[in-house]
């Protein structure tokens, strides 16, 4: 099951057998070529993509066939590792309450 956090809503699987390429982490380099499912919120129309935990990349890119096995599948989408994390600091958490509560304390 997958729920849509903004609506919180189940969301709907949309179509099967997704293919999408994991690049590393220079946001260019192709690493993996997957299949996935998408999932979209009927409310809000947010899509995502889902591979389940024990399923295996259809190639990887020390195969030697990797190449052609991405010109098979043309992925269309071309999945970003996830950057470096910044530390937060009290400064950022202050801004954050600000621009979400008025000076009466209202949510915004």
């Amino acid at each position: 099951m997958i729920v849509c956090v903004r609506c919180q809503r189940i969301m709907r699987p949309r179509k099967n057998g997704v293919p999408f390429v994991e690049l590393l982490e220079d946001g260019m380099t192709p690493y993996k070529l997957w299949e996935s499912d998408q999932w979209e919120c009927e409310d809000c129309g947010t899509s995502v993509l889902h591979v389940d935990s024990r399923q295996n990349p259809l190639a990887h890119s020390y195969e030697e066939t990797f190449g052609q096995s991405i010109a098979a599948f043309d992925p269309a989408i071309r999945a970003k590792q996830r950057g470096p994390r910044h530390p937060v600091t009290v400064r950022d958490i202050e801004r954050e309450s600000d621009r979400m509560y008025d000076q009466e304390g209202q949510q915004t």
